[in-house]
């Protein structure tokens, strides 16, 4: 009788720890997307986001060939960048089903690189339009990665530091980031949001 009390001494608290450690933690779900992020996996970093938050890590946007390879030269430099990614979860507020986590995080600014780029594939598109030329799309886009790998070559590269909130949502036991807002895509795209008006301004002169 009593091994058979020691035995259920032991199992109730190895059940008891193994209950701990599996218990959800929304700074768990932000360290495991930040993983994702730096190993540019979107389909695992989309496993951490809710689904009711709007927020999508890859588009199914219908684009022209060009527009593709325009976007795969940005996705391809926003990928390298992800890897540069550093970021220390400083703590997190659990209120009921909802969570806020605060972390510190360090980024590359491309903002610069990224605008003088899009400026100069805009300009050339537009003066192009002007003119009434015959807009070349594969001169163009070869322009475009001959000019973004120039200015990622000649550029120093510059670090942003910045404290960000993620709101996280509880949903069947399991945290989830419950939206990509443009604080946290700034550090995904390498501060890109922060330019983002500006270069919608400047493609509205092509439409």
């Amino acid at each position: 009788m009593k091994k058979l009390l020691s035995l259920f001494v032991v199992l109730t608290i190895s059940f008891g720890l193994c209950s701990c450690a599996k218990q959800a933690k929304p700074e768990d779900t932000v360290k495991n997307f930040f993983e994702a992020v730096k190993a540019s996996d979107s389909e695992k970093m989309n496993t951490y986001v809710s689904q009711n938050s709007g927020s999508s890590l890859s588009s199914s946007a219908s684009t022209s060939s060009g527009e593709e390879k325009v976007e795969k030269e940005l996705s391809n430099y926003f990928k390298d960048n992800m890897k540069k990614i550093a970021y220390n979860i400083k703590s997190s507020e659990i209120n009921g089903n909802s969570a806020i986590v605060t972390v510190d995080c360090k980024y590359i600014d491309g903002s610069s690189i990224i605008k003088d780029t899009v400026t100069s594939y805009l300009a050339k598109i537009i003066a192009q339009a002007i003119t009434g030329a015959n807009v070349n799309s594969s001169t163009a886009e070869n322009e475009f990665e001959e000019t973004l790998s120039d200015k990622i070559k000649n550029t120093k590269e510059t670090f942003i530091n910045k404290t960000i909130k993620i709101n996280c949502v509880k949903t069947d036991n399991k945290w989830y980031i419950s939206k990509i807002d443009d604080d946290l895509q700034n550090v995904l795209l390498s501060n890109f949001m922060s330019i983002k008006n500006d270069l919608s301004k400047l493609s509205e002169g092509i439409k």
